[in-house]
């Protein structure tokens, strides 16, 4: 039996099998080729791993540039320019591979960009880093949401907001700029037809174009300095005639041949509004010191206005009034004294004293103890300087090493006749008998050398040393502290309680059976 169509039957059998084949050929050649593969794709690949045609070109190295290129056209754009960093690494003959830095196949998190912000030399860029630039952080330009090949090689991309001149001067910054110094204009201003001389040349471009007016910017002087014109308008607006570019405060105007009042001494650097308040040509100004003088003067009227016959031109501290000519010459350091410290009034009817204690009763640290004849001690040489003063004729001669000794040793205050004479006031840390042979130092110590003590214990007290008594030290006996006079005991058991043997069954007088030469010399007396 036949079945109709058995040929077209065939024939579509054929062809489902050879389009099966092919499909089945290229899938086993796809899974061979990820069998194959050396690793992972980055994270930035990974969706094209199973297409391995995007990126390689079977049998031909040489097209896997072109592959890369295609996808990576902002790259592809600087190679064909011959600009930005990509587009200046190019070999003389032919492009570098790409897969020479970027390579791939190394795992997802892999870093196939191999950069090191420290190490890159950013001439590679075609833009080379001069002046501050090489100071500045990569992050300042180079946006960390952007590609490098994102930033600006213009000064206008970065430094916009620094633009102090509003759009006003266009963005080509680098004609007046540098990279060395934002400030530093190299704008030149000798070709306007306003040459910038002397005072002008250091100027800041603001201070005569404010709000970036360049255009029809005035020439004359009182436009600019109108805030400077310490004349308000007394001498018009003819600044030239008096005043020079060189200097503001440098005056061409002649004073000394010009009028009849010569500028002497500290007059020659004055102000001009200083003496000239009003309009200059209209005031009548007189020539005396009080005519200018007067709000300056701190003797408040008291030395009338003859000015002229204590100070000078040359300096209005300088007095040159002759005080040697009066009754009392000033001497030491009263030369230096200012007046009003001595004349409090109106000179022309105050009534001075000359006596010391008039003037220096508030400087008195003796608080009047040593009465008001100052001089007999101090002179006009120093307060402090060389005081003379004969101990000798008080109470206590200054002898041996007090001879030398300075005042405020022992006189802690000036109050000197607060100051006690007994040694143990001055000498109390020198006590090294620590006050137990009593206040008295001068009995055993002179004051010629301190450690040259002497002291007859058989002549100068009541119990005599003997036996081995002598020699012994002075502190075995003297325990205790003595304020005034001593008050030992004299009999043995005071000095012997811890030697008694007899444990006081005998009694407390010992030398009825013992003797100062030995304790162990016993004698018995019937």
């Amino acid at each position: 039996m036949r079945f109709p169509g058995l040929k077209s039957f065939r024939i579509l059998l054929a062809l489902s099998l050879s389009m099966t084949s092919t499909v089945v050929l290229s899938a086993s050649f796809n899974k061979l080729e990820n069998l194959v593969m050396p690793g992972k794709l980055i994270d930035g690949h990974a969706r094209y791993e199973s297409d391995c045609e995007n990126c390689h070109e079977r049998f031909d190295r040489k097209r896997q540039n072109h592959l890369c290129l295609k996808c990576h056209k902002k790259v592809a754009e600087d190679v064909n320019a011959q600009e930005g960093f990509h587009g200046t690494i190019r070999d003389v003959k032919e492009a570098r591979a790409c897969s020479t830095c970027h390579t791939d196949h190394k795992g997802r998190t892999a870093q196939v960009v191999l950069f090191d912000d420290e190490l890159f030399n950013h001439k590679r860029a075609d833009f080379e880093l001069r002046g501050n630039h090489v100071k500045v952080k990569c992050d300042a330009c180079h946006l960390k949401e952007k590609k490098f090949r994102d930033a600006s090689s213009q000064c206008f991309g970065c430094h916009e907001k620094d633009d102090v001149h509003g759009k006003k001067m266009g963005e080509k910054c680098q004609s007046c700029h540098t990279e060395f110094d934002w400030r530093e204009a190299r704008f030149d201003h000798e070709k306007t037809d306003f040459k910038l001389k002397d005072g002008h040349s250091n100027l800041v471009c603001d201070i005569c174009h404010p709000n970036e007016r360049y255009k029809k910017t005035p020439k004359a002087c009182s436009v600019c300095h109108e805030f400077d014109d310490v004349h308000n308008g007394d001498y018009a607006n003819k600044c030239q005639d008096c005043h020079a570019e060189k200097s503001w405060a440098l005056l061409k105007f002649d004073h000394d041949k010009d009028t009849k009042y010569k500028l002497e001494g500290p007059h020659a650097n004055v102000i001009c509004g200083d003496c000239h308040e009003g309009n200059v040509y209209k005031e009548n100004l007189k020539s005396t010191c009080i005519t200018c003088h007067k709000n300056r003067d701190v003797h408040n009227k008291r030395y009338g206005q003859k000015c002229q016959s204590c100070h000078v031109v040359k300096s209005w501290r300088k007095n040159n009034y002759d005080h040697d000519k009066t009754d009392y010459p000033l001497k030491g350091e009263h030369k230096e004294v200012a007046c009003d410290d001595c004349h409090a009034g109106d000179i022309y009817k105050e009534e001075l004293k000359t006596d010391c204690f008039s003037c220096h009763v508030m400087d008195d640290v003796h608080q009047g103890q040593e009465g008001k004849k100052c001089h007999t001690c101090h002179n006009e040489k120093g307060w402090n300087t060389s005081a003379s003063f004969d101990h000798g004729l008080g109470k206590f001669p200054l002898l041996g090493f007090h001879v030398i000794a300075p005042c405020e040793s022992c006189h802690l205050t000036s109050t000197y006749k607060d100051t006690e004479i007994n040694c143990s006031s001055c000498h109390t840390n020198d006590d090294i008998h620590k006050e137990k042979l009593g206040p008295k130092c001068g009995v055993c110590h002179g004051p010629y050398k301190w450690m040259a003590w002497q002291f007859d214990h058989d002549k100068q007290s009541d119990f005599p040393l003997k036996g081995k008594h002598k020699g012994i030290d002075c502190l075995l006996c003297h325990k205790d502290p003595v304020k005034k006079e001593f008050d030992l005991p004299g009999d043995c058991y005071f000095c012997h309680d811890k030697d008694d043997n007899h444990e006081g069954k005998l009694g407390k007088k010992c030398d009825l059976c013992h003797s100062e030469t030995s304790f162990k010399d016993v004698k018995l007396n019937q």
